[in-house]
């Protein structure tokens, strides 16, 4: 195993492997890009599960409203 070197390309290549939750194949993080690398994983998680639980909880407020008006 060699370092990579730090350039924009392998960056954004390895931020779009963790965001993406795809995994780790041919980088891996050393040091304590470890923990950035969790840390970044953990967002790829979690937003979209946030952005899906905000859009159901938006269409049972409307749901509400609109029964209400009724």
């Amino acid at each position: 195993m060699n370092a990579i070197e730090p350039t924009w390309d392998n960056l954004l290549y390895f931020s779009g492997v963790t965001l993406l939750s795809i995994g780790f194949g041919d980088l891996l993080p050393v040091g304590l890009i470890r923990l950035f690398a969790i840390i970044e994983g953990a967002i790829g998680i979690l937003l979209p599960s946030a952005f899906f639980i905000k859009s159901i909880y938006q269409e049972q407020v409307n749901i509400f409203l609109s029964s209400r008006d009724e």
